[in-house]
């Protein structure tokens, strides 16, 4: 007998059992329970969680499954992957360098873009736009600098345009630096997956 069936028949006797004896059945009911954890071990405990789990998450899961095959999901995952990491090192050079003038935070936000141009290419190469055969050659010589020239518009709004202009309006650089993420992005998948990584 389940554990599941068990626990029902243990309910449906609340109204015949009195306080004490609800108690006390409750009490071999668990002990029960955790015996058969005990002997069972992993195999117990999987039956009474797919029993038990509620019957929308399962198909939630099958969702989950989908968007993660997606490109366009796996795309926006390492973007905010990418997004995060620039950030992050945005704050690092500005904050440990204590940098205070504008143009020396505008270096730290070109010099923070193009490393972070570099980590978004690795991993959209490895799990976006993988493939099952590829050279270091075509990587190099065609890849890197195509994925260069996708950011390259987006790099020098960014950069020239978009950071200085909302830095003079004192917007956090946080915030400035997540608005140029945004706007490039799009830009960036379709060219990505077009012209630098598209199948030959």
């Amino acid at each position: 007998m389940s554990i599941v069936i068990q626990l029902s028949i243990v309910q449906k006797s609340l109204s015949q059992l009195g306080a004490n004896q609800y108690s006390l059945q409750l009490k071999k009911f668990w002990g029960r329970f955790l015996r058969r954890i005990l002997s069972g071990g992993r195999k117990v405990i999987s039956q009474s969680l797919t029993v038990m789990m509620p019957s929308f998450l399962s198909g939630r899961l099958s969702l989950i499954k989908k968007l993660i095959n997606h490109r366009i999901f796996r795309f926006l995952i390492c973007g905010v992957i990418s997004a995060a990491f620039n950030i992050i090192l945005l704050v690092i050079l500005i904050e440990f360098f204590k940098l205070a003038q504008p143009i020396w935070r505008n270096i730290a936000n070109f010099i923070a873009i193009e490393i972070s141009v570099l980590f978004s290419f690795i991993i959209y190469r490895i799990w976006v736009w993988s493939r099952h055969s590829w050279t270091l050659c075509r990587i190099f010589k065609k890849e890197i600098p195509l994925y260069h020239f996708s950011c390259g518009a987006s790099i020098a709004t960014r950069s020239f345009i978009l950071f200085p202009l909302l830095d003079w309006m004192e917007i956090n650089y946080t915030i400035n630096s997540l608005i140029g993420i945004a706007i490039g992005s799009v830009m960036n998948y379709v060219i990505s997956d077009q012209v630098v990584f598209r199948e030959n």
